[in-house]
């Protein structure tokens, strides 16, 4: 071992001492493969490693989503990509992103939603409606405590502002 390490006798860190170590690696990264290649056998596989996300919008006028997104929600922009006279745009989300790109003849489909959290939903009901948001339904306190509003983008994808009131177990500091 002490040659394959390159090391000689009179070494202070001898191969005996780096050996455990290394073969504890050897075991460690053998055991990995063998799940994956288990998990496969069993029709199972190893999840996938999401290193980032994102929604993706294509709206039937994007310069009206864009407005809207960026101008009357008030959503930050985290990017702006494409050319200047038809930009694509990524917003921040909360914990990912809202890229808002590309145009659409499609309807959206009726299963998309999208879910924001904010500080006060009666606030922002006030604050859209003197922007000229259509509440679709207005603040509801649902039967799993949060508190609901819906409104729709202008291409009628809704959107779903929620407000976790103090008492909710998603608000509780559990440490």
């Amino acid at each position: 071992m002490a040659e394959l390490l390159g090391q000689r006798d009179d070494d202070p860190l001898r191969a005996a001492d780096v050996a455990e170590p290394v073969a504890v690696l050897v075991l460690r990264h053998l055991s990995n493969e063998f799940r994956a290649v288990d998990a496969g056998k069993h029709g199972r596989m190893k999840g996938v490693e999401v290193l980032g996300s994102r929604i993706l919008l294509s709206p039937s006028e994007p310069e009206r989503s864009r407005r809207f997104y960026r101008d009357t929600l008030g959503l930050a922009v985290y990017r702006e990509f494409g050319h200047p006279d038809d930009p694509g745009l990524v917003f921040f989300l909360g914990g990912g992103f809202l890229e808002v790109s590309g145009r659409s003849t499609h309807v959206p489909g009726s299963g998309l939603a999208l879910w924001i959290q904010v500080r006060d939903v009666e606030a922002e009901r006030r604050r859209l409606l003197a922007a000229g948001v259509s509440v679709v339904r207005g603040p509801q306190q649902e039967l799993w405590g949060l508190v609901e509003m819906w409104i729709e983008d202008p291409d009628g994808v809704r959107i779903v502002l929620v407000e976790v009131p103090s008492v909710h177990p998603l608000r509780r500091d559990k440490r």
